[in-house]
């Protein structure tokens, strides 16, 4: 992330960079991979947010809005298959993603 958030500042210098944290799985899912755990996945968020504030770029934390008191995603925020947002879940979430960007350019 580092290196890939590097190559974008300098080849779009003044392009307006957002880094959203990934939602985590339901605890189904989890059970069923090897490796990610709802540890990692809040430690992955809290690096993705120092890499955002490291480089003045503008962070919005969409794990915590879904993950319940574990670290799970919400069941009733899932798609049916654990790993993705159900359709509702999606659309509230880009609501939010609009409703907390900063303005930019012309409207």
């Amino acid at each position: 992330y580092h290196a890939m958030l590097d190559s974008i500042i300098e080849m779009m210098p003044d392009t307006v960079i957002y880094v959203l944290s990934p939602p985590p799985m339901t605890a189904r899912a989890f059970s069923k991979v090897s490796g990610p755990n709802p540890k990692r996945y809040a430690n992955f968020e809290e690096g993705l947010r120092q890499i955002a504030q490291e480089r003045g770029l503008y962070y919005i934390d969409l794990y915590h809005m879904v993950a319940d008191e574990k670290g799970y995603l919400r069941r009733d925020m899932a798609a049916g298959d654990g790993y993705h947002l159900s359709q509702e879940t999606s659309q509230a979430l880009a609501d939010y993603i609009k409703t907390h960007a900063v303005p930019y350019g012309n409207p």
